[in-house]
């Protein structure tokens, strides 16, 4: 039985999935998120309302944002597109270190007519799917590209809905679409293989074909933003206010592209509706007050205190959420509780550095060590035997260079200057912390061994 117990751990803990059950999502210390929540309630410019939330990659940030979208679902109708998982299905993963800000908005356009249709029953007018397939066209292989199948396009992507509808929807559809719940909208398209089909998604976005960088101030631009802001105007109309929230351009790995995204361009910044939208650590830096949006930094969660580095017996009481997260996702498995004591919790939630995914991580790693030895409960040895191989990982790249800025870092707590530092927040070798005024430490794998000795 204890095999089982492990087996099923494993499959509950998958470093890449966001906790997208609400029973399984804790409230973290310090998010921004409770913020971005009570501003979006306020009765403000409701289309005006614009928030970027930016981070390292595994910092819990989708999961945020499923946070913010269970709450707007209460008063608006909520479209949920993760782009950076829409690359992954349709194998072209690569494609997001090459987007234009208006590939972007063609996108969320193209999310906004599928949640539109399958969750509303919504049927759009030809002109204005045909407006919107005529502006992309248009920026497409300088407008040499055929004339784009919108309504098609739109059934490859995968986007989250729902949420609170108007008068307009009275009836079954609205009754139906109404729950103040985010539901998924299709699915991955598999064949007998297994492997994701592809077929639908043949359009040259992010570089392929591309023979010009577009401006804002372009007219094809405008167009596009244009079209995608009428679909978004017809469905605050016949439905009421909508919430738009674009996960995954944080995972963005070049700081030009990120930098076209949200500094150089407006586009994204100017649709008519509250959007809420992710970025990447490599905007630390990088002239946040220039963008279009209210911007703020999911920090890691400070599980660490600057007066004890290192020390997993004074960890921070931030810790405990790691505690909560796991409760939380084996709450109706028997003596879950006692398979995985909670000192065992914190101390993996610790050396996490505050970082969901590695606790993730660690825990579905411990899960395989504990089913390989047939355990009844996980051992301080067996935790820590995952943290050793893990803390190996983090150090693999650690020149001498490297290590004398994280030295720096750990004493000054300072964030060090230049492409260096971004660097060193971009590999995750060094956290930021939000308890007090924002300070930065090495990650606490780092300070397991003798690497910054």
């Amino acid at each position: 039985m204890s095999r089982e117990f492990w087996k099923e751990l494993n499959a509950r803990f998958r470093p890449d999935e966001p906790a997208l059950q609400q029973a399984w999502r804790v409230a973290r210390p310090y998010s921004p998120v409770d913020d971005i929540i009570k501003g979006l309630a306020r009765p403000f410019e409701p289309d005006q309302k614009r928030y970027l939330l930016y981070g390292t990659t595994g910092a819990g940030k989708t999961t945020e944002l499923l946070r913010v979208g269970d709450a707007r679902t209460k008063d608006t109708f909520v479209v949920f597109f993760d782009v950076g998982r829409h690359f992954d299905g349709v194998g072209d993963p690569a494609a997001l270190d090459h987007l234009q800000p208006w590939e972007v908005v063609f996108l969320c356009g193209l999310a906004v007519v599928r949640a539109a249709r399958e969750v509303l029953g919504h049927q759009w007018d030809a002109e204005e799917l045909n407006a919107l397939s005529k502006a992309a066209t248009a920026l497409m292989s300088g407008g040499e590209t055929a004339s784009l199948d919108v309504a098609k396009l739109a059934s490859s992507v995968l986007v989250l809905a729902g949420g609170a509808l108007g008068a307009a929807a009275a009836g079954p559809i609205g009754a139906a679409a109404g729950a103040a719940v985010l539901k998924t909208v299709g699915a991955v398209v598999e064949d007998a293989s297994g492997l994701v089909k592809a077929a639908k998604w043949n359009i040259p976005l992010g570089g392929r074909g591309r023979r010009e960088f577009v401006q804002d101030q372009d007219a094809r631009a405008k167009n596009l933003l244009a079209a995608v802001n009428k679909l978004l105007g017809t469905l605050q109309v016949e439905y009421g206010p909508v919430t738009f929230i674009l996960d995954g351009l944080d995972r963005i790995k070049d700081p030009a592209t990120t930098e076209r995204v949200f500094i150089e361009s407006r586009l994204l910044g100017a649709l008519v509706c509250a959007t809420v939208v992710t970025g990447s650590a490599t905007l630390v830096g990088r002239g946040l007050p220039r963008t279009s949006f209210d911007a703020y930094m999911l920090h890691s969660v400070p599980v660490m205190r600057q007066d004890a580095l290192g020390d997993p017996a004074q960890a921070d009481e931030s810790v405990e959420c790691f505690v909560k997260a796991y409760n939380a996702r084996t709450a109706d498995l028997e003596d879950s509780s006692r398979r995985v004591s909670q000192p065992l919790l914190r101390r993996l939630g610790y050396f996490s550095g505050g970082r969901f995914r590695d606790f993730v991580r660690f825990i579905r790693d411990l899960a395989g060590e504990c089913w390989d030895d047939d355990t009844d409960a996980a051992t301080e040895e067996q935790a820590n035997k995952v943290l050793d191989r893990w803390r190996k990982m983090y150090e693999e790249g650690l020149d001498a260079d490297r290590i004398a800025l994280l030295r720096s870092a750990r004493d000054t707590h300072k964030l060090p200057g230049g492409s260096e530092g971004l660097e060193l927040v971009t590999n995750l070798w060094l956290l930021p912390y939000p308890n007090g005024t924002k300070w930065w430490a090495p990650h606490p794998l780092l300070l397991m061994g003798t690497t910054l000795e």
